[in-house]
């Protein structure tokens, strides 16, 4: 500083051209100072993270092969029991057979008649007790009977218990110990005794707990041996038993049965007398100087050993450093690029502006100052970096300006770039061009604030591909709390965000016609402040499709789609195809009259150059409803379309004021008239459809579906008075009955139901407590399964989920209807934590020879595996359907196929051929 302070005065005193030289001298071992300090505290850094990171590896290694220590000794224990299990009972078998009463068992020469069953094993023998504890025979000693078997226990109170048990249970495990006077070695034994049928005797016999272990040793030990990981698979486990023998050791093989107590490292240290410390006091990292695998020149390393305390092993692994060096080269030449560009640049600066040397001067300064300061609070900067680090693998630190000043291997990794590609770009250079501006808005006015920022970022690799990270942003601020740097760390979510945005890409085209879908209408409509639609119908489209089949229907729905996009009219209009021979024709802002027009034209002359196409046989004309209320644009456009069918008119318009489509509020009122008379005269009832488990073709499952009977007997579906229903006070009351008669069928019957409930019944607190109360105080709760229908309108997950947790407490399942259609939110619907997921009809109905339908149901499959959740496949109407879900992986299955919705619940069992 004091240098700094005198060059100053010079300025200030002489503003000459000597000066500014003098200063420019200064500004440059200023620069080339902080380099070299810059290099050794990242060198410190770098040094400190790699340990940390490593550390945590080899550490993570020695749990698993802890855990898999255990899953062999375990499993070799429950192989010696069930060893023992079936000899008992094979002998079990023939005194059964050999004994008919006390008289022969009196008799009986036990040693002759089970000596063909005895065991290998050296403390493999067989007994025989009566049913007070007496012992009858003993195959291994004499000695002991006619002795009681309890009191020739020590300290078994497991296996007393059992023999005072087995009058009633016949027969079970033990472990046990004999007492001082009588046992040879302090072995503990697990015994199996059965109960013979047809005398009052139980026949046993034992393993000693040892053997089991012994074996599991060696194959723990020959799978040490194999074991490798981790880079160049230089890593590597040991072992060696508390008196410090080697017992295993795959980069040394010498060493295993040798004493290790003596035994330095290549850097002198007693090393294994060093971890036998370390092991005592629970186990924890020694670092020494030793060879790779691949080499003999020793170079640092560290172990972490732990002891695994059932057998008394000493296990451990360790990584070497040499891993660092590349690290440090790399970080060493960036430095060394990025000061000459600072010379250079200040060579440039100086030039510029040599006449007014005092103000530059004085920024420089001020530009020093903050430097210096910055070095000042560098140990609370460390710290910061530390916690954040601690959080996350993936890692970039971007100064103020957002320019990446580090990027961590990970990062790298996931980009497909090098460091020196990264450091010193911004993070434009892997931002992907479809993620929303407002993303990055709402980013950087969080952490320009001072506060973190979380969320999902679509980034784009070096070679194209896309890749998804879960990241915290967060600011690192200096002493005076303003942001100086930002530190990001993130996860790698691309496996699970691809999934998800395959099922979204699905479900927002059509496959017949490359058209967007009806979700993909309702998402681009969703912005337009003045949105305007027609929905084109395809008059007598039904006819066309049975005079002259399918694939000319499917050939004139793709070439209208075709016609429509192509047409200029229709120019900067956008075209769906909503279902069926439904278009959708969606203008932004535009002026309704012209519109109109347009359509009309567009209407009349595709059909024409259809007609005209196809033969004169082929009529192809079309009828649009068009409206333009951005609250209501679906429901208004498709009463027009209604309208105008009725009317026998081209084209109408939805309006209020409009007395011709008034009519469909007079079917409205009749349609309220009969659900008020079925809910008078108890006319409201459940019909029950199978569903069917597509491994074994029985029905395990029933779906509750609501209808009412009209007064002259006819049963009417939900369709045609459900959504008129729920704009009433009515519908709470329609719920109610069909839950009422669901659990009243079902309270008898072993099977699960499931009862279809709206947005509307979710959060209707009467509706929910009364299906809890009458699910509950019947006994069927386990067994109710709630099907949310309408999930695209949940909103409040958190509020949903708190509803549901009453009923999952009790056993209730949660099913997500119609899965694949009117989806809108997939983060809502994963986050509902449902059991089911119900593949819409829509889509399994075309998956015979659809390719994209197989492909969205395989994807549904593999998203329900992946979150625990089975999956339903609704509208199987043939034995090719059923055989195709079948092969998808499509748990359960449903359909007319396998049954039609019934009065009463049918039993369905139904072989299915893949």
């Amino acid at each position: 500083m004091s240098v700094f302070k005198y060059s100053a005065s010079l300025l200030s005193l002489f503003a000459s051209l000597s000066t500014a030289m003098i200063f420019s001298a200064v500004v440059l071992y200023f620069i080339n100072a902080n380099a070299k300090d810059d290099y050794s505290e990242r060198a410190v850094l770098l040094e400190k993270q790699f340990t940390e990171n490593s550390q945590a590896e080899v550490k993570n290694e020695i749990e698993r092969m802890l855990i898999r220590i255990d899953a062999v000794r375990e499993s070799n224990i429950e192989m010696k029991k069930a060893s023992v299990a079936q000899r008992v009972g094979s002998a079990a078998e023939y005194l059964n057979l050999s004994l008919d009463g006390d008289a022969a068992y009196k008799k009986a020469d036990f040693g002759r008649m089970i000596s063909a069953f005895k065991g290998a094993g050296e403390s493999e023998y067989y007994f025989l007790i009566s049913d007070d504890g007496t012992i009858i025979y003993h195959e291994e000693n004499q000695k002991l009977i006619n002795q009681n078997i309890v009191n020739l226990l020590k300290s078994s109170s497991e296996l007393t218990a059992l023999l005072n048990g087995l009058r009633d249970s016949g027969g079970g495990f033990g472990s046990y110990e004999l007492n001082d006077s009588l046992r040879t070695s302090g072995k503990v034994k697990i015994g199996y005794v059965q109960k013979l049928k047809n005398v009052p005797l139980f026949i046993g016999s034992s393993f000693t707990v040892e053997s089991a272990e012994d074996e599991a040793k060696k194959r723990v030990i020959s799978s040490i041996r194999r074991e490798r990981y981790g880079k160049d698979k230089a890593g590597y486990f040991w072992v060696n038993d508390s008196d410090l023998t080697g017992i295993v050791h795959p980069g040394n093989p010498e060493l295993e049965g040798k004493s290790l107590k003596n035994m330095r490292s290549r850097d002198g240290k007693y090393l294994f007398q060093e971890i036998d410390k370390i092991v005592r006091n629970g186990g924890g990292y020694v670092e020494y100087f030793w060879p790779r695998p691949d080499t003999v020149i020793p170079e640092r390393k560290v172990t972490y050993a732990t002891v695994y305390n059932p057998w008394g092993w000493v296990i451990g692994t360790g990584f070497y450093f040499s891993d660092l060096e590349k690290q440090l080269e790399d970080e060493r030449a960036l430095i060394e690029k990025l000061v000459q560009e600072d010379i250079g640049e200040v060579k440039r600066v100086i030039s510029y502006f040599f006449v007014v040397v005092l103000i530059s001067g004085i920024f420089i300064y001020r530009m020093i100052r903050k430097l210096e300061k910055r070095q000042e609070g560098h140990r609370n900067l460390l710290e910061q970096y530390k916690s954040i680090l601690d959080k996350s693998s993936v890692v970039t630190i971007t100064d103020e300006y957002g320019v990446m000043t580090y990027v961590n291997d990970k990062f790298c990794e996931i980009s497909g770039y090098k460091r020196e590609e990264l450091i010193g770009n911004r993070h434009n250079i892997i931002k992907h061009p479809t993620t929303p501006i407002e993303t990055f808005k709402e980013l950087w006015n969080t952490i320009t604030k001072g506060k973190v920022w979380k969320g999902v970022l679509r980034n784009r690799r070096k070679d194209g591909e896309s890749f998804y990270i879960s990241a915290t942003i967060a600011p690192i601020l200096n002493e005076f709390g303003e942001v100086i740097e930002y530190i990001a760390c993130a996860n790698d979510i691309t496996e699970l965000v691809e999934n998800r945005n395959r099922i979204e890409e699905l479900f927002n085209s059509d496959s017949l016609t490359g058209l967007g879908s009806r979700v993909k209408l309702i998402s681009d409509a969703e912005p337009i402040e003045y949105p305007i639609l027609a929905i084109v119908d395809i008059r007598g489209f039904k006819q066309i499709n049975e005079f002259f089949g399918n694939h000319f229907a499917d050939r004139i729905l793709i070439e209208t789609a075709r016609e429509f996009v192509a047409f200029p009219a229709l120019s900067g209009y956008s075209v769906y195809r909503l279902h069926s021979d439904k278009f959708g024709i969606l203008a932004n802002n535009a002026d309704p009259v012209v519109f109109k027009n347009n359509v009309s034209v567009a209407m009349r002359r595709v059909g024409a150059i259809l007609q005209e196409r196809h033969g004169e046989d082929k009529h192809i004309y079309f009828t649009a409803g068009i409206a333009g209320d951005k609250d209501n644009l679906l429901a208004y456009a498709d009463m027009a379309l209604n309208g105008a069918k009725k009317l026998k008119q081209d084209i109408l318009v939805y309006s209020q004021a409009d007395n011709r489509i008034k009519a469909d509020f007079e079917e409205n009122l009749s349609i309220i008239r009969k659900v008020s008379d079925a809910l008078k005269n108890d006319r409201v009832t459940a019909y029950y459809q199978p569903i069917i488990d597509m491994k074994t073709g029985d029905s395990e499952k029933y779906e509750c579906l609501m209808r009412i009977i009209d007064e002259n007997s006819d049963v009417i579906s939900p369709a045609k008075f459900l959504d008129i229903s729920k704009k009433t006070n009515m519908y709470p009351r329609l719920t109610a009955r069909v839950i009422e008669k669901s659990v009243a069928v079902f309270k008898n019957l072993p099977y699960q139901f499931s009862i279809n409930l709206s947005v509307e019944d979710i959060f209707d607190r009467d509706t929910m407590d009364y299906l809890f109360t009458v699910a509950k105080n019947n006994g069927v709760l386990g067994r109710l399964v709630i099907e949310i229908v309408e999930s695209q309108e949940l909103v409040n997950i958190d509020e949903t989920n708190r509803i549901f947790e009453k009923f999952k407490s009790g056993g209730a399942k949660i099913s997500i209807d119609d899965f694949g259609a009117g989806f809108s939110n997939f983060d809502y619907l994963m986050n509902i934590r449902a059991d089911y997921l119900k593949i819409d009809a829509s889509i399994v109905k075309r998956v015979e020879d659809d390719e994209s339908s197989r492909e969205i149901i395989a994807s549904i499959v593999s998203l329900g595996r992946h979150s625990g959740m089975k999956t339903v496949a609704e509208f199987i109407s043939n034995k090719n359907i059923a055989r195709e879900i079948a092969l998808l992986g499509v748990d359960y299955g449903q359909g007319y196929y396998f049954g039609k919705p019934e009065d009463k619940p049918v039993f369905v069992s139904q072989n299915i051929v893949i």
